[in-house]
């Protein structure tokens, strides 16, 4: 049995307070002041309560499986022999040769209810279905919001600066992003600029380009521009790209992240982000 809150339940709302009335002389008499008035506190006992409906494997899968190599996505779809692997990820002998993932593999239901733990009544019935890969965009979504949540307060108040890398070509490249990343954490310490926080997503473009966005958030810096040092083409090993997030973090990361990506690489990851963000 799966249980979820949804995020308005089990939470407090502030007290409403009225500011007092000034007090005001005129010929009939005086007005006095109103005290505060305070409403009780609504709690919301609404709670889902999901049961597993079934599992099924999506038959048209392998028609949506393709090989990317290092010259990038070709047409030939592999055969259900190549993929199928106890339903876990698949690495083929060639470490050059990787697979991507267009369609969904598993799909999921639920049957679920909506109860009133104060009354016990039934509220409202609902059946939910969802996908690996809807639930593996959701997660990226939920990782991008928290490190907008936590850094555009901060970049706000002009005590954070952030900045946008693009690693093309990660299926040239020569280096895994786990070393790049570290490589450039350690070079930016090298500069007495610690990376605070880090968030970064893998996507596959309608031309079958592989690439990786990054963002850090380091301390306030006033650069006019960025300094050679902080490009890391010879990090990564192929062309990259830096520049500054600007006026908005949550709005310059959905304009460039998720918009024409088209699926994901089996056996890697497709989101990572730092286990906690710290602040200047």
């Amino acid at each position: 049995m799966v249980y979820g809150t949804p995020e308005s339940c089990f939470k407090e709302k502030n007290l409403l307070k009225k500011k007092p009335q000034r007090v005001s002389v005129g010929l009939i008499g005086i007005t006095p002041a109103r005290a505060p008035i305070k409403k009780k506190n609504k709690v919301n006992t609404k709670v889902y309560k999901f049961k597993l409906g079934g599992v099924s494997r999506n038959p048209h899968f392998e028609d949506g499986v393709f090989i990317m190599d290092k010259n990038g996505l070709t047409d030939e779809s592999l055969r259900s022999c190549l993929i199928c692997n106890n339903g876990s990820t698949h690495k083929l002998e060639d470490p050059n040769v990787y697979l991507l993932q267009k369609d969904f593999k598993w799909g999921v239901s639920f049957s679920g209810e909506i109860l009133d733990l104060e009354t016990g009544e039934l509220l409202e019935d609902q059946d939910y279905q969802t996908t690996d890969l809807e639930q593996g965009v959701k997660r990226k979504r939920k990782a991008i919001r928290s490190f907008t949540e936590f850094y555009e307060p901060l970049y706000q108040s002009k005590k954070v600066s952030c900045m946008f890398f693009t690693l093309t070509q990660a299926n040239q490249s020569n280096e895994r992003l786990n070393t790049t990343l570290k490589a450039i954490k350690k070079r930016f310490e090298r500069h007495n600029l610690p990376v605070l926080g880090h968030l970064w997503v893998s996507e596959v473009s309608k031309n079958g380009h592989w690439h990786y966005h990054l963002a850090i958030a380091t301390k306030r810096v006033y650069w006019k521009h960025i300094p050679k040092w902080a490009k890391v083409d010879d990090l990564w090993g192929r062309r990259t790209g830096i520049e500054f997030i600007r006026k908005s973090i949550g709005a310059y990361l959905g304009k460039y992240i998720g918009k024409d990506n088209i699926g994901r690489i089996i056996s890697f990851r497709s989101y990572g982000k730092s286990r906690k963000f710290l602040a200047p």
